[in-house]
């Protein structure tokens, strides 16, 4: 391990990132909170001292950036910038304690969308823009910004870029790896736009369509209303489902189809899949609802609820964390059903976290397979997805990433049922789901009509962690508590 080439490029990205809170300057002008333009100077000068440190003190370093370090300064880089990205939360007076700071910071950055503010609109509208700014940041990947516009990374660009487009079998429209990163950000930055004009089409203010545009897209959830989308009207609900399923969507699979035609949405297997279990959930949940004449957690007590499931269920498969009714009064039934979408997530390369959508594909057909052959030994039947086989070694990965997965999430709840002893089971399960899986807003005490601010402060540190686990798809901060990983080449 380089050690000294890996402190040197945390510093470009510590001092890159400090870089973008000096935004807040004119938004803070702009929105008449002149201290907050203080604030935001103070953390950003606070944040480039430190890159500072980090980048001359090893100026010295060379050599090429290898996949060990490639992982190592993924790893890092989403540990420390959450730092970074709590410094206007500290020094603004949002929050009272560091372990605070860093959750909100954290929940921003891999658009997770878990909250512990009680109150969001009493807070400066300033550090509300930068909760939904870190997420819009983080939608895509801090590093494959980097990736994109530092080419000093060079070969190890590629170790980056595999870190942030997930999933079991990433995909590159060009050769260069930072082509493919400037077109998917050109993308990013359009979807943006589109939404905030569709926002201000349907009734919100500049601000409130530019902040939930950058919470929307990156699938986030972060909103400056208490009410979050169920403050606004109709209209805007339904196109923040339309748009969670864009975020949800791969942003590899939307470029083609701008280059293709729209029939490769559907004649791409992941996107099938996705859509599918998408609208069977929405239509099995409605349908249990209106057979049993629920009321309770409803927009509309007396109306059709098809727009509330439809949320609900998008909101959560795609981990957004958006809410416009409380599903956590709904029918066990409805609540299992949204429990279980937390770890169906979206598709492969897109901003939405989880399993994806790719990996139980894998599963689901491996098995399949397996059962097949248990009955007939002598049939030889090839995977294959979209046409491609399914090589054995993505096989074996799937399944190892599955139970590392399932065992981190058992583990997740252990330890918070430690460090919370009087908390129930329902929420603890949910705390640990939600921040993991990066949904957001869970069930029980951490539901959506309240927040995280009940879990102490060494729940909050562990739970930020399972959201750094959770949005890099676990090895790229599982490693770095490995031993092993930091001796030799």
């Amino acid at each position: 391990m380089n050690f000294p080439l890996v402190l040197h490029y945390l510093g470009v990205m510590v001092g890159a990132f400090s870089l973008t809170v000096l935004l807040l300057i004119p938004v803070a002008i702009l929105l008449g909170e002149w201290p907050m333009a203080v604030v935001a100077l103070e953390s950003a000068l606070i944040g480039m001292a430190a890159g500072a440190a980090l980048y001359f003190g090893t100026r010295h370093a060379r050599g090429e950036v290898y996949r060990r370090e490639g992982l190592a300064i993924v790893g890092l880089s989403w540990l420390l910038v959450p730092f970074v990205g709590a410094l206007p939360f500290l020094l603004g007076g949002m929050v009272e304690s560091t372990a605070d700071a860093y959750f909100e910071s954290v929940s921003g950055i891999t658009t997770t969308g878990s909250s512990i503010l009680v109150d969001i609109e009493a807070q400066p509208r300033t550090l509300l823009f930068w909760r939904a700014f870190l997420q819009f940041m983080g939608g895509l990947g801090i590093i494959l910004f980097f990736v994109a516009v530092l080419p000093l990374l060079g070969v190890g660009g590629k170790t980056l870029y595999r870190q942030e487009i997930t999933g079991p079998m990433p995909q590159i429209l060009t050769p260069r790896i930072k082509d493919t990163a400037i077109q998917l950000i050109k993308l990013y930055l359009a979807l943006h736009v589109l939404l905030i004009v569709a926002y201000i089409l349907a009734g919100m203010g500049l601000y409130d369509a530019a902040t939930h545009a950058m919470t929307c897209i990156s699938t986030a959830g972060f909103s400056p209303r208490n009410e979050s989308i169920g403050a606004y009207n109709e209209a805007i609900h339904w196109i923040t489902i339309v748009f969670m399923i864009i975020g949800g969507t791969s942003f590899i699979l939307h470029l083609r189809v701008l280059r293709g035609g729209i029939g490769l949405y559907f004649r791409d297997t992941q996107f099938r899949w996705y859509i599918g279990i998408l609208l069977g959930a929405v239509v099995i949940q409605t349908i249990v609802l209106h057979a049993s004449g629920w009321r309770e957690g409803l927009s509309d007590p007396d109306g059709f609820h098809l727009r509330d499931v439809f949320f609900a269920t998008t909101s959560i498969m795609t981990t957004t964390g958006y809410s416009d009714a409380d599903w956590d009064q709904w029918p066990t039934f409805n609540r299992v059903l949204l429990f279980l979408l937390m770890f169906a997530g979206g598709m492969s390369g897109s901003t939405a976290g989880s399993i994806k959508i790719v990996r139980w594909i894998v599963l689901i057909k491996t098995a399949l397979h397996q059962f097949v052959r248990e009955a007939d030994p002598r049939r030889v039947k090839l995977l294959k997805v979209d046409g491609k086989p399914i090589p054995l070694k993505v096989q074996s990965e799937t399944f190892i990433f599955f139970f590392t997965y399932v065992a981190v999430f058992g583990v997740g709840c252990l330890l918070l049922t430690l460090l919370m002893p009087w908390q129930d089971f329902v929420s603890s399960l949910a705390a640990v789901s939600a921040t993991l899986n990066i949904v957001g807003p869970g069930f029980g005490e951490v539901g959506p009509e309240l927040s995280f601010a009940s879990q102490s402060s060494a729940a909050k540190w562990l739970l930020s962690l399972l959201m750094l686990i959770g949005r890099l798809e676990l090895y790229a901060i599982l490693v770095l508590f490995a031993p092993g990983f930091w001796r030799g080449r």
